[in-house]
């Protein structure tokens, strides 16, 4: 009853377009993922950290909005710089965020050069099965964008506008993949050689986990008009390909993307990139396998002669890796997996060695919530370790909590 309502508000706002007037349409075929470890559109069954947390994107588009009139070329949209911020807050599987885009500079097209906003959106992810903890990641996305435009250019929806869709996704070993398909509704705008109005989305994604610090993605991603009519240029598509590196020891990460549209249609850029910086909390020193350090030796055969005594069978601590988490969470991303992984080559290849696995947290927060925390991520590496086929009896947890913080503040 909602959603029909919804959808009769939206649907219910048509215009009559013929050129030269520019229509009141968001000619950005582009949609933020914001909470996925390897994708920028695609979303997945990740989730940002539990509570408050910001992040922000910066990109240039080239062309998303063409007038095609024979050999005649309108560009009505055709360079643009902007700029996505993002706040959330997210309790348990779910997470709330309100979208902000801001339009640098849009410039050599119909309109004159102008900055301003874009239309607000709020965005509601529900995960109902992660995929580190299931075969396959199922999670809902429900965005209501708001018509708060200031921009000339066709850089707003014009009124209310509702997308709802479903994702799916999973890994093949440092394969991570991802499927999104849903509905949008949007206000009519009747073009004169199409109907631009509720549409079908669809997202698909493949990601490679090279090691620890760095990845790399390939998204493709459209829309469809409803209407089997609406025409041509009613069924835009773009392909992307990004990468991300983290570096520093505050766990930064520096993430690129580029890409160019596959079908024409309104929205889809002739040039597109992105660029993003997460900094700061977004991951924190968590647990890390310690090795005990144990000994072979001879028994001491009859008199006289002394004791042999093999050398001790000693691997160095630091070349199992360090298993990095989110602020406030037990969860695993792809490098923490990747890290894991390694750090189960080597128990491969020592057949005979048993670990501890500590788990630590920071200062913030009770003694008791964060040796629960740490007792969380530590069982969460060692169930991982049991299920690439480490023997439990190898390994043993425990949680130092804040006590032993393996960096301050972090």
């Amino acid at each position: 009853m909602l959603i029909a309502l919804i959808a009769g508000l939206v649907t219910a706002q048509a215009q009559d377009v013929t050129r030269g007037d520019m229509p009141a349409l968001d000619s950005q075929l582009l949609r933020l993922g914001w909470d996925s470890d390897e994708f920028i559109t695609t979303r997945d069954s990740s989730l940002l950290d539990e509570g408050f947390s910001f992040e922000a994107w910066g990109s240039y588009s080239n062309e998303p909005l063409v007038y095609l009139v024979g050999p005649d070329r309108d560009l009505l949209v055709n360079h643009l710089a902007e700029g996505d911020l993002f706040f959330a807050y997210r309790m348990g599987m779910y997470r709330v965020g309100l979208e902000v885009p801001l339009y640098f500079y849009n410039w050599d097209g119909t309109v004159p050069d102008e900055y301003g906003l874009g239309d607000l959106s709020i965005d509601n992810h529900l995960v109902f099965m992660n995929r580190e903890d299931n075969p396959v990641g199922v999670s809902l996305g429900v965005n209501v964008g708001l018509p708060t435009s200031t921009m000339a250019a066709a850089l707003g929806a014009g009124g209310v506008s509702v997308a709802g869709d479903l994702a799916f996704d999973g890994d093949l070993g440092p394969l991570t993949w991802a499927i999104n398909g849903g509905v949008e509704w949007i206000p009519v705008v009747e073009l004169e050689n199409l109907e631009w109005g509720p549409r079908y989305v669809g997202h698909g994604g493949l990601a490679y986990t090279i090691n620890r610090t760095n990845g790399l993605a390939v998204e493709a991603y459209g829309r469809r008009q409803m209407n089997s009519e609406a025409g041509p240029g009613g069924a835009p598509a773009e392909l992307l390909v990004s990468g991300w590196h983290q570096f520093g020891s505050g766990g930064k990460v520096l993430r690129i993307g580029g890409g160019a549209g596959l079908l024409d249609g309104i929205g889809s850029s002739t040039m597109r990139v992105l660029v993003s910086v997460t900094s700061g909390d977004v991951f924190e020193s968590a647990p890390v396998a310690v090795v005990e350090r144990p000994q072979e030796v001879v028994e001491e055969p009859p008199p006289p002669p002394p004791p042999v005594v093999e050398p001790e069978v000693v691997i160095d601590p630091v070349s199992f890796g360090r298993v990095f988490f989110g602020y406030d969470s037990a969860s695993l991303t792809s490098q923490s997996r990747q890290v894991i992984s390694e750090n189960v080559a080597i128990m491969r290849e020592n057949g005979e060695l048993r670990i501890q696995i500590q788990g630590h947290a920071d200062e913030r927060g009770t003694t008791d919530y964060n040796l629960a925390l740490g007792q969380s991520r530590a069982q969460r590496v060692f169930d991982s370790m049991v299920n690439q086929g480490i023997a439990p009896s190898r390994m043993s947890i425990i949680s130092y909590g804040e006590e032993q913080p393996l960096e301050i503040g972090a």
